[in-house]
Order: structure tokens, then C-alpha cells, then sequence
């Protein structure tokens, strides 16, 4: 599962936007300890990774091998 995440609700707006717009959602992690929760959850769980919402184009931060977790949210989504 990938995480999607921003780190300034302002500044990112526009990236946390088109993901919205694909059907996903974005969490807020903006606490300076944020690099050391993820990390810590990168590597004490499987098949969890986060990805920062700005980091790329949104189709390249959530792969297609991940279509069950896209499927997911556009039901919940339709919901």
C-alpha cells in the first residue's frame, strides 16, 4: 500500500488536489517528527510505503500493481 502525503497544506495544494481528483486521498503529516514516523513505519511494516505527494506525477506514485488499492478507493469514493 503507498501512502500519499503532504507536508504543507498550501504550498502542495495543487498536487493534493489532482490526487483528489483521481480518487485518492492525501494525508496532512506537517509535525516535525514526521520523517521519523514514516521511516519507522516503512521498515517495521510490510508492503506500506509513503510517498510525498509532489515527489512525481501522480500516476507515477501509485503504480499499477496496485490496482486492488485504486479499486478500493473509488468504491469508497462512489460511496
Amino acid at each position: 500500500m503507498v501512502v500519499l502525503y503532504a507536508t504543507n497544506a498550501d504550498e502542495q495544494h495543487s498536487y493534493i488536489q489532482s490526487a483528489k481528483d483521481k480518487g485518492y486521498e492525501v494525508l496532512l503529516l506537517d509535525s516535525p517528527i514526521t520523517p521519523h514516523v514514516i521511516q519507522k513505519l516503512e521498515t517495521s511494516k510490510e508492503n506500506i510505503s509513503f510517498a510525498r505527494v509532489d515527489a512525481d506525477h501522480i500516476n507515477n506514485l501509485i503504480k499499477k500493481t496496485s490496482q486492488s488499492f485504486q479499486n478500493s478507493m473509488k468504491r469508497k469514493k462512489s460511496l
